[in-house]
């Protein structure tokens, strides 16, 4: 779980699309009923009971990152293609910044 956890981050990172219906399309692969990041929550539920708090705790962190780029990805494509493309980088560098900062604090917590 942990390894797709990972994986799903990384894709959400290096995310990019450029109309509306391609990002409609990876917001409902990602975070739809059906979706990737929804089969991870259905997951989570079998996850041994002292590892639920770690799991939990990236699972948000993965969900809130998937929901900021999608929603960062609908701005830009709203705009001017030169400016969201701007916008859009600053958006994943800010994003980026702040989920290891939410990492760094995971991972020094004790359980």
């Amino acid at each position: 779980m942990k390894e797709r956890i990972e994986a799903l981050m990384a894709e959400i990172e290096a995310l990019s699309c450029k109309t509306e219906q391609e990002i409609e399309q990876a917001r409902v692969r990602l975070l739809g009923k059906k979706g990737e990041i929804t089969a991870l929550f259905d997951e989570f539920r079998t996850v041994a009971p002292e590892l639920k708090r770690e799991f939990g705790q990236k699972l948000n962190v993965l969900k809130n990152a998937a929901a900021a780029k999608i929603e960062a990805l609908k701005e830009a494509a709203a705009e001017s293609p030169a400016a969201g493309a701007a916008r859009n980088n600053a958006s994943s560098k800010a994003l980026l910044t702040g989920l290891a900062v939410v990492a760094d604090s995971a991972a020094n917590r004790t359980l």
